[in-house]
């Protein structure tokens, strides 16, 4: 992973202001970071779409509702996805390094399984488009006829209805969908929108309010409630805006935890340009999400070496030390040669005082491979902080020996020699 540089300065800066509420600080730090698809650009990316959020609800207590309807329009531009850290993380890697199957395809599946909701779903979309919005529909109310109550159908029915502006079919649909699924906050917001469009003004404020509810970091529910309370203040000047805040980590959302810990069994490095963050006041929330989704990740493969190993990375990041010490210990367990979880688990043992045990784990690692100038160099501060001196000159002898330019390693050595 690459950063320009001061990135480091600046992501840390930009976290400090957000984690103090001070979000126009948080901002200018952390907007000319956000593009790009690094994770560094995705962690930035997704806390400058918070900071919009958080400011335009505090304009909108002010009753500057155009001012903050510009906030939650640049939120929703940066952040389309909706919902917390995990199912950000997890939307934009798929974005990124996932095609959809194409509808002929969708198709074929379908016909294998007719009463999969979420491949009929699929293949719908893809046929709409495709420019085939009538068959698209069809595909839907043949779903229908198998699955009536089925919401997720009613919902991708009701918002096909409205693109093509037959709104009270859509409201239609719409309602059936949030009577059978009161949480379903997207068809809220479709419903609102089609109400809207309807003059039932009293009624789409109802629902937005629901979704806002729902699904506080949903920036287009906030946008849309900021115009609706801008259009209706004169007509009921009492009316006070009501917020539930966004939030950074929804443990309870079960399904985007699980497509982050997919991703992360199927693409293990996924974690490691994370790990190479800047230490900031936001490691809380990126790396607890990332534990949420590891730990469901070790439940699905519990053997799994590597994903123990990155585990272990995730609670050393988290400060849970002993934690931290006995995922790897697993790890090792499950495969001895694994030479970075011998070095990780070398620098734990180092940290919690336990320096023979960390000398002994590293003198494995290198047997095994790793011979390193930055392992040996580690190996001489060990040896050099339990007083074993021609030990540690040894290694920072051999550190230089593999890299004549490790500056490090030949103070170390010059110091000895002092």
């Amino acid at each position: 992973m690459s950063q320009a540089p001061g990135y480091g300065r600046e992501y840390e800066a930009g976290m400090a202001a957000f984690s103090a509420h001070r979000y126009e600080d948080a901002l200018a730090h952390l907007e000319p970071l956000a593009d790009g698809h690094e994770p560094e650009n995705t962690v930035a990316r997704f806390y400058v779409s918070l900071a919009h959020l958080r400011l335009g609800m505090q304009r909108m207590h002010e009753r500057r509702f155009a001012a903050a309807a510009e906030h939650f329009r640049r939120a929703a531009s940066v952040n389309p996805v909706t919902g917390g850290l995990c199912r950000y993380l997890a939307t934009c890697y798929i974005a990124l390094h996932r095609d959809d199957l194409a509808a002929e395809q969708l198709a074929e599946a379908g016909e294998l399984a007719p009463e999969d909701v979420d491949t009929r779903i699929r293949h719908a979309l893809a046929t709409w488009k495709s420019g085939r919005p009538d068959r698209a529909r069809e595909i839907l109310r043949e779903g229908l006829a198998l699955r009536p109550d089925e919401p997720e159908l009613l919902y991708q029915l009701g918002v096909m209805l409205a693109g093509e502006d037959r709104y009270d079919e859509a409201i239609e649909q719409l309602e059936r969908c949030v009577r059978l699924a009161p949480d379903h906050g997207r068809a809220h917001l479709r419903l609102a929108q089609c109400l809207g469009v309807a003059r039932r003004t009293d009624a789409a404020l109802e629902h937005l309010q629901h979704a806002q509810r729902i699904d506080p970091n949903d920036a287009m529910v906030a946008f849309q409630l900021s115009l609706l309370y801008g259009q209706v203040q004169g007509q009921s000047p009492a009316r006070a805006p009501s917020f539930r805040m966004p939030i950074v980590l929804d443990v309870h959302d079960r399904r985007a935890i699980d497509r982050l810990a997919a991703i992360i069994q199927e693409s293990p490095d996924f974690l490691d340009a994370f790990l190479s963050l800047p230490v900031s006041e936001a490691d809380q929330d990126v790396f607890g999400a990332l534990h949420h989704a590891l730990e469901r990740a070790i439940e699905q493969c519990p053997h799994y070496a590597d994903l123990r190993h990155r585990y272990s990375q995730i609670f050393q990041r988290l400060g849970r030390l002993e934690e931290a010490v006995t995922e790897a210990e697993r790890a090792l367990a499950i495969n001895p040669r694994y030479v970075n979880a011998l070095i990780q688990l070398a620098q734990l043992y180092q940290a919690t005082d336990r320096q023979a045990a960390a000398i002994e784990r590293l003198q494995q690692a290198i047997a095994l491979g790793a011979d390193y100038p930055d392992v040996h160099y580690l190996l001489g501060r060990m040896y050099q902080a339990a007083g074993r001196i021609e030990a540690a000159r040894s290694a920072y002898e051999r550190a230089l020996q593999l890299n004549d330019r490790f500056e490090a390693a030949r103070q170390a050595l010059a110091a000895l020699a002092a």
